[in-house]
């Protein structure tokens, strides 16, 4: 009986013994994929700081771009808005074929008591929707006038 029991232990030590090895094994096995996949997770990591980071940079250089684009905007609008103070425009003026522009001037300038010289450019826009275009008048600037 000692010998049965003790043929019965050893057998289960065996297989104990080799279950454990199985399972350490697996174990190990699992260790290892664990391991790749905290390295993912590191390199991943890394890269999703390394986008966040270009994001602000990107984010800030579009404001910026956007501010001297607002900047510009308003230069071009002061710009035009200091072009169209030396202009006028003459509506109801029938538009004749062929017609010349320096008999017009010349009319203006005499109806509206201006001295020619001070006339920049006399020149008849085209109308929009079939009505008559209005004839623009720019005056020269003051620095123009006085030579």
């Amino acid at each position: 009986m000692k010998k049965l029991l003790s043929d019965i232990s050893f057998e289960v030590k065996k297989a104990v013994k080799k279950e454990i090895g199985s399972v350490n094994e697996a174990l190990s096995s699992c260790c290892q994929k664990m391991d790749g996949i905290m390295d993912t997770l590191a390199t991943i990591s890394g890269k999703i700081k390394e986008l966040e980071n270009k994001n602000t940079y990107l984010t800030n250089q579009n404001k910026h771009l956007e501010l001297k684009i607002d900047a510009m905007e308003q230069y071009i609008g002061n710009l035009e808005q200091k072009q169209l103070n030396n202009t006028f425009e003459v509506a109801g003026v029938p538009e004749i074929k062929d017609e010349n522009t320096e008999i017009i001037l010349n009319t203006l300038a005499t109806k509206l008591n201006i001295v020619k010289k001070e006339i920049s450019t006399v020149k008849r826009l085209k109308g929009k929707n079939g009505k008559e275009g209005v004839i623009q008048v720019s005056f020269k600037q003051e620095e123009q006038v006085d030579q």
